[in-house]
């Protein structure tokens, strides 16, 4: 396996770091989006998992995260991150022109995803859509009087940012991941008022359009997660068109199915082998 990092332009011009790890002769590329306050290097699991099998997996610190430079934990809009995918998507065609693509996100990056994959509906040249526990609703919702300040607070102040104070012990049952989790210097606990509305309210909106989904679609999510919704992934993909949609539920698993204990992530890594063997059929 060759491991590189690299520099890309992002919207706006923004450079963004990036990483991609690669077989000798590459069948598809995988797409990872990174969950909020983490970064591309915590998915090694997936990528030791699919690269042995031809996979090239790619993957970027998204703006304000990782070693891409920017305010810790803000972006100046949604649509930005959204931009970003779209620039990312494109380099990922030119490096690997002719091979299938498919989309990964983790809880943050899957509401990026879920969205990004709404809005090019019909438009985008994808192989398939991969949701990890993806941020469509929080396993507790705040307070209406909560969000109200929220909102006032992104109006005043709007690169604003304060702690998110997330439980660490949330991510997984494997305390090895845990202590990594808390040990790790490119893994923050930041977010702007603008970045957690605007990206609540695109939780929303995907839930709303799911059933405008043309992609194939993987979605799951474990039933003991304590920081996003399982009953929020379970509404997309009631919604969702049931011949593209294939879902799962983990009874008892944390946020990070990649980074729980064996009894978790094994069946989640073959949840995904055999999902990614039936698209590659499909295509092929």
């Amino acid at each position: 396996m060759k491991h590189e990092t690299f520099t890309w332009q992002g919207f706006e011009n923004t450079p963004i770091f990036g990483q991609k790890w690669l077989p000798e002769a590459p069948q598809a590329v995988f797409v990872i989006v990174h969950g909020m306050g983490e970064h591309s290097g915590r998915f090694m699991r997936i990528v030791n998992h699919l690269v042995p099998k031809s996979y090239a997996v790619l993957a970027y610190d998204q703006r304000g995260h990782g070693q891409t430079a920017g305010k810790r934990g803000h972006t100046p809009s949604y649509q930005h991150l959204l931009e970003d995918l779209n620039l990312f998507l494109d380099y990922d065609r030119q490096a690997f022109p002719g091979i299938p693509i498919f989309l990964y996100g983790h809880s943050m990056g899957a509401n990026v995803v879920l969205n990004f994959a709404l809005q090019h509906s019909g438009k985008t040249k994808l192989a398939g859509v991969v949701a990890s526990s993806p941020w469509l609703k929080l396993a507790f919702e705040p307070p209406t009087i909560q969000v109200a300040l929220g909102k006032l607070v992104s109006r005043l102040f709007p690169a604003f940012t304060q702690n998110t104070n997330l439980d660490a012990t949330a991510i997984s049952q494997d305390l090895a991941a845990v202590e990594a989790y808390r040990n790790d210097p490119l893994v923050h606990d930041k977010i702007s008022a603008t970045f957690f509305l605007q990206t609540y309210a695109a939780g929303q909106k995907a839930l709303a359009e799911a059933a405008n989904l043309t992609l194939p679609l993987l979605i799951y999510h474990g039933t003991a997660d304590r920081l996003t919704s399982p009953e929020g992934s379970k509404q997309f993909a009631q919604k969702a068109n049931p011949q593209h949609t294939t879902s799962q539920w983990f009874e008892g698993a944390f946020h990070e199915l990649h980074n729980e204990t064996e009894t978790f992530y094994r069946p989640a890594l073959q949840l995904l082998d055999s999902w990614l063997s039936k698209q590659m059929a499909a295509i092929q």
